[in-house]
């Protein structure tokens, strides 16, 4: 059926470990990973103080082909900007902390300490690692998983001590937060009420013009469509394919012209800064100043996680990620209307063959987040769907069918655009939004 769709809200809920006495890691190896010299020792002196073996590795070193128990101890970020520097590190990061499969089917553990922003509570840009560890742990169940936030200010003896004690846990996943009074929290959905959609509306009209990546095809092309309607504004459509009769993206704007509404159509590689620069000048003067931005962009190719290189990863991540990035930077002194990112609930709950996919929808929804907080005047959000039915990756790949045996419901194409266009003009204070059917 499709039905039934709910938007959800992430909601931080206090949190206590679920601790099942004392884990012997006696003549246990822990590899310690990260750059952070004093950190670092201090985790090696509460491990060794358990009775554990430890071998300290940078990065640079990554964990070594036997490594059984990993704790990563990823980077104090102070600048909020997402590069393509900065995401080809943080993919190696992710690449290079995960232990190796045992032999057996021996019980493994990664544990990833992160440190969030003190403000918001979310993770630094490319360090956000709990929908790529819970990717992870879906395909290898024997694998413990635990990602820890702290507030970047905390102690190194209060994280060491705290991570070691979250190893004790009897929950094969976990993924907590601790503030900075040491308060712990965990991610909870919340079904929003009628009550929760406060009026917040855009504001956009017939003399604006929205950008939309992935805009021509599938789910982007049906939300865009329906926004031109709603709103009346000019839509340009950005895509990476040479546009050509008879195909999709000439359909796409034939459904535009039926309608009544003014659609353009560009061809850029959203990864590349230069482009994206390039492109929205040229926006600009062809069609007129930007007022809306919707970001759609992405690629999905499901593999195991050991099947995909960094160079694969980092290929499959970078028009989620620098395409969101780039264009924030190219439109920095614009006064947006509107600001969306599309996600994916992948992004929160991970899946078996979408770690990356989930690397990257969870970094766009950090990044969502943070423009919100810092553009409080323009509708902020990203929605995470759960798969549509009819249009996009999930039918496009053939997977609908097989979700739905698994009790994934997918959500048809008229209730996934109806939310949408519901959330442009309403919606509750948080900036992520979590759109499902059945699961």
């Amino acid at each position: 059926s499709f039905t039934w769709v709910r938007d959800y809200t992430l909601e931080k809920v206090r949190s206590e470990t679920a601790l099942h006495g004392v884990r012997d890691l006696t003549d246990t190896t822990f590899v310690v990973i990260g750059d952070d010299a004093g950190l670092v020792g201090r985790l090696e002196s509460e491990l060794r103080g358990r009775g554990a073996q430890v071998d300290i590795r940078t990065f640079s070193d990554g964990a070594p082909a036997n490594a059984q128990h990993v704790v990563a101890v990823m980077p104090r970020m102070t600048d909020d900007s997402v590069t393509e520097i900065g995401l080809r590190s943080g993919i190696e990061h992710m690449y290079k902390m995960v232990p190796a499969q045992q032999s057996g089917g021996a019980r493994t553990t990664l544990a990833v300490i992160q440190f969030t922003d003190v403000e918001l509570g979310n993770p630094a840009p490319v360090s956000s690692a709990a929908a790529f560890a819970a990717s992870v742990h879906h395909e290898r169940p024997e694998l413990d998983v635990r990602v820890i936030g702290f507030d970047g200010s905390t102690a190194d003896a209060v994280v060491a001590t705290t991570v070691v004690s979250e190893l004790d846990s009897v929950a094969s996943y976990v993924f907590a937060t601790y503030d900075t009074e040491m308060g712990r929290t965990a991610l909870q959905p919340r079904v929003l009420a009628s009550s929760d959609y406060t009026v917040r509306e855009s504001g956009l009209g017939s003399s604006d013009v929205v950008v939309v990546t992935g805009g021509a095809k599938g789910i982007m092309a049906q939300c865009a469509l329906a926004l031109g309607r709603k709103t009346g504004a000019e839509l340009v459509l950005i895509g990476s394919s040479q546009r050509q009769a008879g195909d999709e993206i000439a359909s796409t704007l034939a459904d535009f012209t039926s309608a009544g509404l003014s659609a353009h159509y560009y061809r850029c590689n959203v990864t590349d800064a230069a482009a994206v620069a390039g492109v929205v000048a040229q926006i600009e003067v062809e069609v007129g100043p930007i007022t809306g931005f919707v970001h759609g962009a992405g690629a999905n190719v499901p593999r195991r996680f050991e099947r995909v290189d960094s160079a694969a990863a980092f290929k499959e991540v970078a028009p989620k990620v620098l395409g969101a990035a780039n264009f924030v930077e190219a439109l920095a002194d614009r006064d947006l209307k509107l600001f969306v990112g599309f996600s994916s609930i992948i992004g929160f709950t991970g899946m078996p063959g979408n770690s990356w996919y989930a690397y990257g929808n969870e970094l766009l929804d950090e990044m969502v987040m943070r423009y919100a907080a810092g553009h409080p005047k323009t509708r902020t959000f990203s929605l995470a769907y759960s798969v549509w039915g009819e249009t996009g990756m999930g039918a496009r790949m053939g997977s609908v069918n097989h979700l739905a045996k698994m009790g994934v419901m997918p959500i048809s194409t008229a209730a996934g655009v109806d939310h949408f266009l519901r959330l442009v003009d309403s919606g509750p204070e948080a900036s992520r939004i979590v759109v499902t059917s059945r699961l």
